[in-house]
């Protein structure tokens, strides 16, 4: 979170946080190196998402909740993993040509002008919480190699293009076959990203969920 933005005078000109405790916190950061943002978090002086909603409303761009957020594969994807880790930010969705990204600090301008050059998308930033930001780039990253492996293992397992759900066994052994590990990655996933329900489509070239 950039200091320029006075995140400290902006808490104390909202009575979100008293003098002493700013000192306190100022104090701190002076050994823990971190910024006053994190600094205030970690300290629980000021919770996160009052934080980031004032900031939002200072900068004059969304607050947003993944949960809420219709995810598009491809703004996933657009950014690279390295780049995503490196400055915390993550394609969300598309409105138009412009890639909308979840960063958990807007005021970070080389971030988002290496995302822009990178990309070749122009971008708009919306805030996220840190931890919804860490879904958002495990949802785009973290899991696809493996859910492959295991659709690979399933087909090795089945040598006929239909396959009755008996096939698959209700035993104590059940779980660690491909298709229950499957299923549990995907669980774990949504999980991990707070979804509501999960939807499995199949079509002629495969299964998109």
């Amino acid at each position: 979170m950039n200091s320029r933005l006075r995140i400290g005078e902006l808490l104390l000109a909202r009575q979100l946080l008293s003098e002493d405790d700013l000192t306190a916190a100022l104090s701190q950061q002076k050994v823990t190196g971190a910024r006053l943002g994190k600094q205030l978090i970690h300290m629980r002086l000021v919770e996160e998402t009052v934080l980031f909603t004032l900031l939002a409303d200072q900068l004059n761009i969304p607050f947003v909740e993944l949960r809420d957020l219709n995810l598009e594969r491809e703004a996933l994807r657009a950014i690279p993993e390295t780049l995503c880790k490196r400055f915390q930010v993550c394609g969300l969705y598309f409105e138009g040509r412009e890639l909308v990204v979840g960063t958990g600090d807007p005021g970070d301008i080389i971030g988002i002008d290496e995302v822009v050059r990178v990309t070749g998308f122009p971008v708009k930033p919306v805030m996220l919480v840190e931890q919804q930001l860490q879904s958002a780039i495990s949802i785009a990253y973290s899991h696809d190699g493996e859910i492959n492996q295991l659709a690979d293992e399933i087909a090795a397992d089945t040598d006929t293009p239909s396959v009755a759900l008996a096939q698959f066994e209700t035993g104590d052994d059940a779980s660690e076959r491909p298709v229950g590990r499957l299923l549990q990655k995907l669980f774990d996933e949504a999980i991990q990203a707070g979804a509501s329900d999960i939807h499995i489509e199949p079509d002629k070239e495969g299964l998109r969920i």
